[in-house]
């Protein structure tokens, strides 16, 4: 077999198997917890965001289903109407709105001026 590039660590080696690309199995795990530790570093402001948001709809849920707050109320707690993680149209009333929503919560904002946010949590 022919003599192959380690990707981690640049060396060269020559391959046990056919389809072998790092020289050793630690350089593998070495490069894969690499790899996983650069995507965590480029996540961690808005997974920090998005955990905050989603602990201040919990805190106003508190052992209810659903609830209308102030969006005042929102924006003092820090809720930050910016990092959400998915949305989706759902009746409510009668009326089809938009959801923005972090994990098993969602909420809509209501009226002519959007100052009233109701908050539920999803099934």
């Amino acid at each position: 077999m022919e003599i192959k590039i380690d990707p981690f660590t640049k060396e060269e080696f020559y391959p046990k198997r056919k389809n072998q690309i790092f020289a050793s199995e630690q350089n593998k795990i070495d490069f894969h917890n690499e790899q996983a530790r650069n995507d965590r570093f480029l996540k961690k402001e808005i997974d920090f965001k998005i955990t905050k948001n989603y602990k201040i709809l919990k805190s106003f849920l508190i052992d209810q289903s659903e609830i209308k707050v102030d969006k005042i109320e929102m924006t003092r707690e820090g809720f930050d109407f910016r990092f959400i993680n998915h949305f989706t149209k759902d009746y409510y009333e009668g009326i089809i709105i938009q959801f923005l929503g972090i994990y098993n919560i969602q909420y809509a904002m209501l009226g002519t001026k959007k100052e009233t946010i109701l908050i539920q949590k999803i099934n």
